[in-house]
């Protein structure tokens, strides 16, 4: 699937996208560490170009490499 920037993403096309459960998903937006996203009103949605961004900030070469 080719994320695009100016998509809104439910959590579970992205779930599916990221090869992660939905669980995750929420738990990393209750502790404010996942990728940014957009709520209206019930409704969550992750925007394209933040999953982008996100996704290029949390790339390493190594394990040994911190992330910040």
């Amino acid at each position: 699937m080719k994320i695009e920037p100016e998509a809104l993403y439910t959590e579970k096309d992205l779930a599916k996208l990221l090869q992660l459960s939905v669980k995750c998903l929420q738990a990393q937006r209750y502790r404010g560490d996942g990728i940014p996203f957009i709520k209206i009103n019930r409704a969550v949605r992750y925007r394209g170009s933040d999953i982008e961004e996100y996704l290029s900030q949390n790339t390493v070469t190594s394990t040994a490499q911190r992330q910040t």
